[in-house]
């Protein structure tokens, strides 16, 4: 049966049809992939500078909105509001 479907004309088309669809699931996993990991890169790099903010903070010089600034959006950056 399978080699009756092939050799037709219906189960070309069927095949053809079936080989533009994997093509096109393939393209987009593979871009829901690279998303992800791009997100993830953005967010480690926005971590990196803030949490490079929060260590160079100067809490010696008694500024507490600077310093506040710097610690919420530490806080936020962490997920948690």
């Amino acid at each position: 049966m399978v080699s009756w479907l092939i050799g037709s004309r219906i189960g070309r088309a069927l095949t053809a049809i079936g080989a533009a669809v994997m093509a096109f699931l393939g393209v987009y996993l593979a871009g829901v992939r690279s998303g992800k990991e791009r997100a993830k890169i953005d967010d480690l790099k926005a971590y990196k500078d803030t949490r490079k903010k929060a260590d160079e903070a100067d809490l010696s010089r008694g500024d507490v909105d600077d310093d506040f600034d710097v610690l919420r959006d530490f806080h936020q950056r962490n997920g948690r509001n």
